[in-house]
Parts: C-alpha cells; structure tokens; sequence
C-alpha cells in the first residue's frame, strides 16, 4: 500500500498533464512517451481504489505504523523462534506417524479386498 501510494502520489502530474491536453495528436504523442509512468499510475490508483474504498490516502500514518510494526516485530521474534523449531519437529513426528500408518493399512486392506473376492 505503501508503494502504491508513493507511486499515486508521484505520478499523479503525468496523468493530471495528460488530462489538460486537449488535442488528439498531442495526447497520442504524450501517452506514448510517458507509457510506462501511466501504466504504474493507474495500477497505483486501481489498487488504491480497491483497498481504500474511497478514504483518503494516508501515507505517513502507514508508515508510522509499518515502523511500529516493524519494531514489534523484531522484539517479538526471539521469543517465537523456540516455537517454530518445536512446530518443524512435531510436524516432522507426524509425517513420519501418517508414513507408518499408510504402510499398515495397506497390507489390511489388500486383505479385506482378497477377502470380499472371494466371497
């Protein structure tokens, strides 16, 4: 959003520019050499659009608060990453739980099917 944003922001004189030409060829001529710029514009500003549902753009508040964020992030860390190794190994215990218990199942099931053949 921040990005986005930024880009709406920058842009927005090429496509204010683009808007005050009145004559066709001089648009064409305008639109072509400022393409790329007006592309990034309207990407900007349909995102925006989508996401904000007609608020204002608020740029130095998300900012603000994606340091916030940040910073809390990085204090929060530590203390998840103990957590996230004991998640990997239990993940790693139930793969190996589902793997034995795939193994087991299928010679019963062979059997059960031998089984209703020859009833």
């Amino acid at each position: 959003m921040i990005r986005e944003g930024e880009n709406y922001q920058r842009l927005k004189p090429v496509h204010t520019e683009l808007n005050n030409i009145k004559f066709k060829k001089q648009r064409e001529k305008f639109e072509t050499s400022h393409d790329a710029e007006l592309r990034l514009f309207y990407a900007a500003r349909r995102i925006l659009k989508e996401k904000l549902d007609g608020k204002p753009i608020a740029l130095k508040a998300w900012k603000q608060e994606y340091a916030q964020l940040k910073t809390e992030y990085a204090e929060l860390s530590p203390q998840h990453k103990p957590l996230r190794e004991e998640v990997i190994r239990l993940r790693q215990v139930q793969n190996a739980v589902d793997t034995a218990l795939r193994r087991w199942e299928q010679p019963q099931e062979v059997q059960r099917k031998k089984h209703e053949m020859e009833l």
